[in-house]
């Protein structure tokens, strides 16, 4: 079997076929199923800033014309017989292939696994079902939408934020947040990673705005490189009774106390040696919180409301972690 695969608690052998389809990795595009929605919202965003950028209506207008004629293309595409064979079998066998969490690969899972392992994590006190009392209700991503559309135009109204911002911040034409789970291979029993998909959602671009100037805080630095880890180690000396070794959190991200990090993060900001947002510190934690806050999130048990904690996946969330973990 290829190290890129690994089979999980499935019933059934998977053909060779379908090891070699898996083996491609999750970065094959021919393995994504196309969704022209999304590319549509994608594009609507695009245009807008765009047109908000004095970009020449005809360039708007051609850009239009290319993406259109692209999704049409894509529509048309044949998909290759080996990728047909294994979306057949997984459809019969009624498995999920999950990218790995860490490195590159699949895991093969039994659907109803993995719808489990989903809901355990929406049954933890983090999360809350979104209850839909009627049935004309607003759709909860339109409600969503239309809150943080509201109270960025308050903000404005009192002059917390300038129209150039407001009208960079506010959502137009909002998808879900989607949660998706990733395969822990390295763990007993592969749990799940939960992951929140938050591009082209409500609260994306009040996050990255937040983001952008969460990077200023040394504390809040994110560094991934092994290497630049090993040299910044190197040069210690310990003595013969001490040892280095590493240290992990336990679903760190949905156990951090959000309100605690945003404030630590903002009195790092505002402390007077850094630079500040174009926002007073009051402005800058509404925001913060906007961003990362009771998020709602779609599932496929329904919406669900993130009430405390992290999610991976929203822009701010690797910040304000270290800021809180220091």
């Amino acid at each position: 079997m290829h190290y890129t695969v690994r089979v999980h608690n499935v019933d059934v052998v998977p053909p060779r076929y379908v090891l070699d389809t898996l083996a491609l990795g999750p970065r094959n595009p021919t393995l994504d199923q196309f969704n022209k929605n999304t590319v549509l919202a994608e594009l609507d965003l695009l245009l807008e800033k765009c047109s908000n950028g004095n970009v020449p209506h005809d360039t708007i207008n051609d850009i239009n014309i290319a993406v259109v004629r692209y999704i049409k293309q894509c529509e048309k595409q044949h998909i290759p017989r080996n990728l047909k064979l294994t979306q057949t079998f997984l459809k019969k066998h009624e498995c999920l292939a999950i990218p790995f969490d860490k490195g590159t690969g699949f895991c093969l899972m039994k659907a109803e696994e993995y719808e489990k392992k989903i809901l355990d994590i929406l049954s933890l006190p983090q999360f809350e079902k979104v209850e839909t009392k009627r049935k004309n209700a607003k759709d909860p991503t339109v409600k969503e939408q239309d809150r943080i559309k509201e109270e960025l135009e308050r903000l404005r109204d009192e002059g917390k934020v300038d129209e150039e911002l407001c009208k960079e911040l506010t959502p137009v034409g909002s998808q879900p947040p989607r949660l998706y789970g990733l395969a822990k291979v390295h763990k007993a029993n592969t749990p799940l990673r939960p992951v929140l998909s938050m591009p082209g959602s409500a609260y994306h671009k009040v996050a990255k705005k937040v983001a952008d100037w969460l990077s200023v805080i040394p504390e809040a630095q994110i560094n991934c490189s092994t290497k630049k880890v090993s040299e910044s180690v190197k040069n210690i000396e310990l003595d013969e009774d001490e040892e280095v070794g590493p240290f992990d959190v336990s679903a760190l991200y949905t156990n951090v106390p959000v309100r605690e990090a945003i404030m630590m993060a903002a009195d790092r900001l505002y402390a007077g040696d850094l630079e500040k947002p174009p926002v007073d510190k009051e402005t800058f934690i509404k925001l913060a919180e906007l961003s990362s806050l009771n998020v709602v999130m779609s599932t496929h048990h329904g919406h669900y409301k993130q009430v405390d904690g992290l999610a991976m996946g929203s822009l701010p969330a690797p910040y304000l972690v270290n800021v809180w973990l220091r």
